[in-house]
């Protein structure tokens, strides 16, 4: 079977795209196999880091997201240009399914796969889905959501490996003096929140004795207990070392920290569109049991939190998590077994 993944933009995006792939090269789903993206710089690191060559689209972003006619105009271009490029890529490559992990690349894959015929599939991996997704469910594509249930996400994550703790230290650069001492992590998603990083103000003082480690490459503050390691692609040795995570509340960002069994205080970005990370951290707190702080609270209470959160002793949950994977091939088969054989190879 040959199968196109659509995911660009974010690593919120690609890394369950990633995911699934893996899932179904292990469990041999595939004879085929190709992910297709825009053609942001961020995009094709996260990509290449992976290990994967993908295929480009010429878009970086959607005409909504940029302000200026102008702007507007050549990124509405680059959607017609693109439309173009993947009905010519459908074409060539003759994919049997195309999977689509969301935002704004997903949008000429969609129109592609509908002028081809090719059974497309959408993966939202918010509780609020997004424009492409509404688009998608309006024209009766098949749609399969991540937090509709009250048990757990629905997100495919990347298999978790658990690192010793020393060689964590080492990979990370870490002082060996913080070895036995509690570490929290401080994680702004791919595109690293400035904002959150200087939550760090909020509760550094107040925790001198724990170290934490903040993803950022900017270095918004000195302190003796703040060791800032820049972004991370490989997040094995960061969840391996972590007692606690303070997170946005990007969906894949969560699902991982749910399926590893990682203690958590979600800050969702309050600006991200039609509030989804609220939602997301909302829909998170009510199937595991952490906390949600919001930037409008009180400090004291994000302080409080932290004491509670940093002293649980959650086991970590290593190795494969494929149910969500699982779930996604099934919900294909089930809605497009009947039309079409669907070969293992």
């Amino acid at each position: 079977m040959k199968i196109f993944l659509v995911a660009g933009g974010t690593g919120g995006h690609i890394f369950p795209a990633v995911a699934f792939g893996q899932w179904l090269e292990r469990e041999s789903k595939v004879s085929s196999l190709h992910y297709v993206c825009g053609n942001r710089a961020l995009e094709l690191e996260i990509y290449r880091y992976s290990g994967i060559e993908p295929l480009i689209l010429p878009i970086e972003g959607s005409p909504f997201g940029v302000s200026g006619i102008l702007k507007k105009l050549k990124r509405t271009f680059n959607i017609v240009k693109s439309c173009i490029s993947m009905y010519s890529l459908l074409r060539n490559h003759k994919p049997d399914a195309c999977f689509m992990f969301g935002g704004y690349v997903s949008f000429p894959a969609l129109v592609a796969c509908s002028i081809a015929g090719i059974p497309a599939v959408m993966h939202e991996q918010n509780a609020i889905a997004g424009k492409v997704v509404k688009l998608s469910k309006r024209i009766g594509k098949l749609i399969v959501k991540s937090w509709d249930n009250e048990i757990s996400s629905n997100v495919p994550v990347r298999p978790f490996v658990l690192w010793d703790r020393q060689a964590a230290f080492l990979n990370l650069r870490i002082d060996r003096r913080w070895l036995n001492s509690r570490i929290i992590g401080i994680m702004g998603g791919s595109l690293t929140s400035v904002s959150l990083i200087n939550v760090l103000n909020t509760i550094v003082k107040s925790f001198p004795e724990c170290l934490f480690l903040a993803l950022s490459e900017k270095e918004e503050m000195e302190a003796e207990n703040v060791l800032y390691i820049g972004r991370q692609w490989d997040m094995n040795p960061v969840f391996s070392i972590v007692d606690l995570v303070v997170c946005r509340g990007g969906a894949s960002t969560l699902a991982e920290l749910e399926a590893y069994n990682i203690p958590t205080i979600v800050v969702p970005w309050e600006k991200s569109s039609d509030n989804h990370q609220v939602a997301n951290a909302l829909k998170y707190s009510e199937i595991t049991d952490n906390y949600i702080w919001r930037e409008n609270q009180e400090a004291e209470q994000l302080i409080h939190l932290t004491s509670l959160c940093a002293d649980r002793q959650n086991e970590r949950v290593a190795g494969f998590h494929d149910k969500a994977s699982i779930n996604l091939f099934r919900s294909f088969e089930t809605k497009y077994g009947d039309r079409r054989k669907i070969s293992e190879q």
